[in-house]
């Protein structure tokens, strides 16, 4: 996790520099540690917590959980190795620099908290973002090490009834979510994430299934609320599924997507993370209408789509082939 915010601002301007002072204010009363750099000379003076003391910064200093928000990267990389994590600070100067070498940049310092730095500084490291927790599980960003998981999740051959399946290829669906990793969630703040089992904070109710069902992604359906048959515990940090949202070709608003392991079917997984997942993109993506698809005689999604609240609104085409259009809309 991000531990530490520097903060190097090499440009003589006092506004940036009192944005600074108040950014470096902000993220210590949240819990974050910050200091700001002043370069000098040959040294860099630091004026951050009370008790540093001001002096160079040695590249072996520079901690893991580190994040510097500089409008010199050439400045920051000398104080803190070529590995520094960077947030770019615009300038008439620093525009000039190549930004595809810097895809997080700013303005301004005003309207940023630890929240914000937090999630720079995992796309920065590749740090899966968590994007939110119910009872049982924690709904993430996909990662490198989970295509074994999804190779499991889509192994049975009722997982693809209703959609499509992944390659034969190991290296070309390995490329494919790489790909995915790095363009989709940072271009669109949001994707298809990981459902991974959790452990229950202390005071929750721990191993109780949501009653109800919901399905796989298309159409698989996921009845009762009952627990597993064999009686074993979960085990937390197993992933079970994916779920959340895309964008279809064309299409206006984003769309539902979601994939339950057959082995995990039968225990309310599906709809205690699909109705969580949908209040995000309503009230955290501002999203005002919520689309899904379902193929002719698909009963089971259209069974579970209603559950969640979905309105029927006609047919489509999707992929070629017609497709039931269901629709979502916010409640305000």
């Amino acid at each position: 996790m991000l531990e530490k915010v520097r903060i190097l601002l090499t440009e003589e301007n006092r506004e940036a520099a009192k944005q600074a002072e108040r950014l470096a204010g902000r993220l210590r009363a949240e819990g974050l540690e910050a200091e700001e750099i002043r370069i000098s000379g040959e040294k860099a003076e630091g004026s951050g917590t009370p008790g540093d003391r001001p002096g160079e910064i040695l590249p072996a200093e520079q901690a893991e959980g580190e994040l510097w928000i500089t409008d010199c990267p050439e400045a920051a990389r000398r104080l803190a190795g070529e590995n520094c994590r960077i947030l770019l600070y615009l300038t008439e100067k620093s525009r000039a620099l190549p930004l595809g070498e810097y895809p997080y940049a700013v303005e301004s310092l005003e309207g940023i908290g630890a929240e914000e730095l937090e999630g720079i500084w995992r796309r920065l490291t590749g740090e899966p973002w968590e994007i939110l927790h119910t009872e049982r599980l924690i709904v993430r960003e996909q990662r490198e090490e989970d295509l074994d998981s999804l190779y499991e999740i889509y192994a049975h051959p009722d997982m693809t009834a209703y959609m499509e399946g992944l390659s034969a290829d190991r290296q070309e669906e390995r490329e494919r979510l790489t790909s995915y990793i790095r363009t989709v969630y940072p271009l669109y703040g949001f994707g298809l994430w990981m459902l991974e089992k959790r452990e229950p904070e202390k005071g929750e109710k721990g191993g109780r299934p949501e009653q109800g069902g919901g399905m796989a992604s298309d159409g698989q359906p996921e009845q009762g609320g009952e627990m597993a048959s064999d009686g074993q515990p979960e085990l937390a940090g197993e992933c079970i599924g994916r779920a959340g949202f895309f964008w279809r070709e064309e299409a206006a608003v984003p769309e539902l997507g979601f994939a339950i392991r057959k082995t995990e079917q039968k225990k309310g997984y599906c709809l205690e993370a699909c109705r969580a997942i949908l209040k995000y993109g309503f009230e955290e993506l501002d999203f005002s209408e919520v689309q899904a698809l379902t193929r002719p005689g698909n009963r089971a999604a259209e069974a579970v789509l209603a559950r969640l609240g979905f309105q029927r609104a006609g047919i489509t085409e999707a992929d070629g082939a017609p497709a039931a259009r269901w629709l979502l809309r916010r409640n305000r």
